[in-house]
């Protein structure tokens, strides 16, 4: 029996196979440099965390109109990228702990008697989020699509487009510059839910600690609040293993 395929069934074949074609010219699914948007946010999880088993000292200041309104510097004890404590060293907070495990978090203080659960994505300083300030790995929680290279300043960057894939991840969408030369972050636009881009942030300035370069000052500015940005600065990393008593909340007051 002779098939014959009609015009229009050919006009409809020609128009997927062009949709098909264009959408992968859209989209590449490499960088001129040969790597995957899975293998540049990997890289760059380094950079921004180093190793996966760190003690950090983090200072975190938010300016209102370029004056300091609040300052607060913190310990940050990170087993791997599923456990982080992290520990109030302010004297006005001191007590306070933030607890991440997984896709869980949770928030002891001095005078409340058992640990609140909260989200990352909720403010602890300024714009500074539980899960900004705790070391979170965005390779484990969000998928990266490249949408291409471009110039950002003097930087040659593979622009990813990260979507949340678990529900612990501090948000929903991320717009993320790498420089492809060094694999260091570069620059970050963060969404809601919405779809609304509440957070744009700079990654300043890099140091090198225990023989690794690593971020080491991050400005986080308010699209809202257009007035306010919160710094965060890494004062001191080192490498360090931590006891599994760290990262339960039924102690998190005892460190």
């Amino acid at each position: 029996m002779k098939i014959v395929i009609r015009p229009p069934l050919l006009m409809t074949l020609g128009l997927l196979l062009g949709n098909l074609a264009a959408s992968n010219a859209e989209t590449p699914l490499r960088t001129s440099t040969g790597l995957t948007a899975q293998e540049v946010l990997e890289q760059a999880d380094l950079v921004r965390n180093g190793r996966v088993s760190v003690l950090v000292r983090t200072r975190v200041t938010h300016f209102k109109k370029d004056e300091v309104e609040q300052e607060s510097t913190f310990e940050v004890y990170a087993k791997g990228p599923e456990k982080a404590l992290v520990k109030s060293l302010d004297p006005r907070s001191r007590g306070l702990r933030v607890l991440l495990l997984g896709d869980n978090m949770w928030i002891s203080l001095p005078d409340v008697s058992r640990p609140v659960r909260i989200t990352p994505r909720q403010r602890l300083v300024g714009q500074a989020s539980n899960g900004d300030v705790a070391k979170t790995y965005y390779a484990m929680d969000y998928v990266p699509t490249l949408m291409k290279e471009e110039k950002v300043g003097g930087h040659h960057c593979a622009l990813l487009d990260l979507k949340a894939k678990r529900k612990g991840a501090t948000y929903q969408r991320i717009e993320y510059w790498v420089d492809l030369r060094t694999l260091a972050p570069v620059q970050a636009n963060f969404y809601l839910t919405s779809g609304k881009n509440m957070k744009f942030a700079s990654f300043d300035e890099f140091k090198t600690f225990f023989g690794h370069r690593l971020v080491s000052r991050i400005t986080i500015h308010d699209r809202l609040l257009r007035d306010e940005k919160t710094v965060l600065e890494y004062l001191s990393a080192e490498p360090k293993e931590f006891s599994d008593r760290y990262f339960n909340t039924n102690r998190m007051s005892e460190f």
